[in-house]
């Protein structure tokens, strides 16, 4: 248990923070002992929730940290006697919000999928209940996955359901939808709507490609996509015979000539 009143937190104090956390094994000998996090939110400076919170979220990309609940309570000069309030789930939205940067900077969804277990748990106590976000989970973690492999084809397919999943996930309820990933939702079709559309063009992914550094997949696109783009808009011209190459030759040459 970590009483926020009991760390100076700063920025400077971070490092102790950590040191705090990692330290907290029964042995020495047992390195992949499991430290599972349940925090007294409560007290200290307004700055320490956020620090707190960003550092356990750091933390948590170690197999054997884990966050279990965080607690505050309903503070009020007026009564002595306060509602203790669980608010595991808000610290969990820094998970969130790192996930759909991760996704939308780098096409990587581990940590958004991480976060919608934790979401499915602390809300329903199931991680495999039914959402309106599932589709569009699920079309996000196939798209990191064909991005991770190189898979362009694929890649390709997952976009176009991409555009068709964001449709239907505006048209559902409202009040089926989490506040904070219809944000998300938007932020989707903007950063992603120039390769999904049926015209797009091979340069365009390449282009998206670099600007996100992803450069193996940029390499892939350009060996297996961007030569079907130079035939299609005549720059290069793909001949199967000689027939077909001294037609194309002729061809070539009339034009020449007539302009």
């Amino acid at each position: 248990i970590i009483d926020m009143e009991s760390l100076e937190v700063r920025y400077e104090a971070i490092p102790e923070v950590v040191e705090t956390i990692t330290s907290m094994k029964k042995s020495d000998n047992e390195e992949d002992e499991e430290i599972k996090l349940y925090l007294d939110m409560q007290g200290g400076a307004r700055t320490a929730v956020f620090v707190i919170n960003a550092v356990v979220n750091m933390l948590q990309s170690q197999k054997h940290i884990s966050l279990e609940r965080s607690y505050a309570i309903t503070f009020s000069f007026d009564n002595w006697i306060n509602e203790i309030r669980d608010e595991t789930m808000a610290n969990h939205v820094l998970e969130l919000v790192s996930g759909m940067d991760e996704f939308l900077n780098y096409g990587k969804a581990n940590k958004f999928q991480q976060y919608y277990k934790h979401y499915k748990k602390m809300k329903y106590g199931d991680e495999t209940v039914a959402i309106a976000e599932d589709a569009l989970i699920n079309n996000i973690n196939e798209i990191a996955e064909t991005i991770s492999l190189c898979n362009v084809n694929g890649m390709y397919a997952a976009l176009d359901s991409l555009k068709n999943e964001i449709l239907i996930y505006n048209a559902k309820d409202e009040k089926e939808k989490e506040p904070i990933f219809k944000s998300f939702a938007n932020n989707l079709e903007s950063n992603y709507s120039k390769i999904w559309n049926v015209d797009r063009k091979a340069t365009d992914v390449i282009q998206w490609c670099m600007e996100k550094e992803l450069y193996q997949q940029a390499l892939t696109v350009c060996e297996s996509k961007f030569p079907i783009q130079l035939v299609d808009e005549g720059i290069v011209y793909y001949c199967r015979n000689q027939q077909e190459k001294g037609t194309k030759i002729q061809e070539l040459s009339e034009w020449k000539n007539s302009v």
